[in-house]
């Protein structure tokens, strides 16, 4: 299986090491291999190169600056998650794209806007 992602996932202080060690060891016949990219916009940029032809099985990684631009590239399918069991503090609506660190992302957007909260 072959996952496009950024290269802070992929590096030894990321999760995608032990992620990539407990689904190998789950599932022994299948092999994960990343490709990182430094950014989503880097990654986004080889899958539109690649367009239908990408060995890309999954793309994980990519922002919210170049969401809406994929959506739009028709190169991404379905996925077929059931929406209603995701957990999250927004109601996810997006049958193509899930999110998988809002939270974490949503915590540094609330430190950011206590300090300039502070400062004003």
């Amino acid at each position: 299986m072959n996952i496009y992602t950024y290269d802070s996932f992929t590096s030894d202080w990321g999760a995608g090491p032990k992620i990539k060690q407990g689904f190998e060891q789950k599932y022994p016949l299948c092999k994960v291999n990343y490709m990182p990219f430094e950014s989503g916009g880097t990654l986004f940029n080889r899958v539109r190169l690649e367009g239908h032809k990408t060995k890309a099985d999954i793309v994980l990684g990519l922002d919210n600056f170049v969401l809406e631009e994929a959506k739009k590239s028709k190169l991404f399918d379905i996925n077929h998650v059931d929406l209603s069991k995701l957990s999250l503090p927004t109601q996810w609506q997006d049958n193509t794209f899930l999110p998988y660190d809002l939270v974490l992302m949503r915590l540094c957007m609330t430190k950011i806007k206590s300090r300039i909260r502070r400062k004003v």
